[in-house]
């Protein structure tokens, strides 16, 4: 208080002038020491922990995508930029067009726009078209085509020899067999079958008769 500072000053109890700048620093030296960044009190890296501190530079972003250096500090920046570079061309995002190599085993099944797929669909398509090169017939063909377990049978041909009731025309093969007996009406009660995947007639056709159908089937080794 202004009491407190005139006793003091009655009691001789201050510093002049010179006193005062011979014990205090000036602004201007006490602005110059703040702003010094040359360790003017001679700390040591001990003193404030440094020697449990690595003196390593920050990485560059080459550093980080190579991921080699034991000697350079990672930021979340780079460590994100990193991760996605080593990601790239390993996994499957979840979007954009990619292409994906190798036998993947989906253990667990697998589906499309929630619908759920299964190995007989998968399997590859065949196809076989059957003309004048097979002995029995002279023009037309027979054209089989099987997408995953479903067959299609189409022909229209005519007979280059005759063709008995319940003998076989020809085999059309295991890719081809039903899994049981099936039948394709002509014109009257005439039909023509595929039994074990062999293709016979409920009647006699003459030289020259042509048969013309389609039907399809499951396959018996779907």
């Amino acid at each position: 208080t202004v009491n407190q500072a005139l006793e003091e000053l009655k009691a001789g109890d201050f510093y002049t002038q010179l006193e005062a700048d011979a014990r205090f620093a000036k602004t201007e030296d006490m602005s110059a020491h703040t702003e010094n960044i040359s360790n003017p009190h001679k700390v040591t890296k001990t003193q404030i922990g440094l020697e449990n501190v690595d003196n390593y530079s920050t990485a560059t972003q080459a550093e980080a995508e190579a991921g080699e250096s034991n000697s350079v500090f990672m930021t979340p920046a780079l460590v994100f930029k990193a991760i996605a570079k080593w990601v790239q061309g390993k996994f499957v995002s979840s979007t954009g067009n990619e292409t994906i190599l190798g036998t993947k085993n989906f253990q667990d099944g697998l589906q499309v726009k929630g619908k759920s797929l299964d190995d007989r669909m998968l399997k590859p398509i065949i196809t076989e078209t059957i003309g004048s090169e097979n002995s029995n017939i002279t023009s037309g063909s027979i054209t089989l085509y099987r997408l995953g377990e479903n067959v299609m049978f189409s022909c229209s041909f005519s007979l280059a020899r005759i063709w008995y009731k319940a003998t076989p025309l020809l085999e059309l093969g295991a890719e081809y067999e039903p899994a049981i007996t099936v039948r394709m009406n002509l014109s009257g009660d005439r039909q023509i079958y595929v039994e074990d995947g062999k293709l016979k007639a409920n009647t006699d056709f003459k030289v020259g008769d042509w048969i013309t159908v389609s039907l399809s089937w499951i396959a018996k080794n779907a």
